[in-house]
């Protein structure tokens, strides 16, 4: 039987390939992948390397019988899977870290960025030291021109709102298909930039809050995204709710109407103004 043969060469002279480095304790049973057909005895080999003992599912080898390299499968897998992942990252903009959700960036620029915290505690000295009018509230401007709050009209006329150490890196990386989930969604092959509605402000997550919600106001709460709003469905439920709170605590509307001009106890309309209608249909 063949498993007792150890000869390196055929009885008509051609040589024999040595199946030790596959398996040395093979048995001719029909689960050793021979089978006989038309009185001709033939063996299978494994597709991958050439070799005898094993399927291509479980081939192991680096070289094929022939001599030359094999790629590994794995490593080429797992290279995919390194640019899938780094493709879905999101980066913190004033610190870099990464994260896989553009809600935890936000999120960890507001809360716990150290070089955003940085950023706060130089403005808060500033602030200290300003005049009785800018404490009042007069906003103050950008250190530089590439510094600040920028809006990108998007394919289909929605809008983005977002802030950058610097604004024309960003807005390129925009039109380049990185970054927010909402421009790649509703299109930026013909995007353009406007200017902000609101004014500067030193704090980028205070003015890019006001400018989202103020063009939330102006064009409807599911044409905009930005700051914390971050979604590509309509806003939920409680977005709505949060969205409304800070338009009665930062625009000086009615809480009846959402009309300008008077309060609650004074309110004498009869329609709700264009924002609330749109919120609250939202619902």
């Amino acid at each position: 039987m063949s498993t007792n043969c150890y000869a390196n060469t055929h009885r008509n002279g051609h040589s024999l390939h040595s199946d030790e480095d596959d398996d040395d304790q093979m048995t001719e049973t029909e689960n050793d992948y021979m089978y006989k057909s038309k009185g001709k005895t033939k063996s299978k080999h494994c597709i991958r390397c050439g070799r005898k003992g094993h399927t291509s599912s479980s081939c192991y080898a680096n070289t094929h019988r022939d001599g030359y390299c094999l790629s590994s499968e794995e490593e080429d897998t797992d290279e995919m899977e390194e640019e899938d992942i780094t493709e879905s990252l999101w980066a913190c903009e004033s610190c870099g870290q990464l994260f896989d959700t553009e809600q935890g960036a936000r999120y960890h620029e507001m809360r716990w960025c150290t070089r955003q915290k940085h950023n706060r505690e130089n403005t808060a000295r500033m602030s200290s030291s300003s005049t009785t009018e800018q404490i009042l509230g007069t906003l103050a401007s950008p250190t530089s021109d590439q510094r600040g709050v920028y809006v990108v009209v998007l394919d289909n006329g929605n809008r983005y709102v977002g802030k950058s150490e610097n604004i024309t890196s960003r807005i390129q990386q925009h039109k380049l298909g990185y970054g927010s989930a909402w421009c790649k969604q509703n299109g930026t092959h013909s995007l353009r930039q406007e200017a902000p509605i609101t004014p500067p402000h030193n704090d980028l997550n205070i003015w890019e809050q006001n400018e989202t919600i103020a063009q939330m106001m102006q064009h409807g709460c599911n044409r905009v995204r930005g700051w914390e709003f971050t979604t590509c469905n309509q806003l939920s439920n409680v977005e709505c709710e949060m969205y409304e709170r800070l338009v009665f605590a930062s625009a000086n509307v009615c809480r009846n109407c959402g009309h300008t001009g008077h309060y609650a106890n004074q309110c004498k309309q009869t329609t709700m103004a264009k924002w609330l209608q749109d919120v609250r249909m939202s619902k």
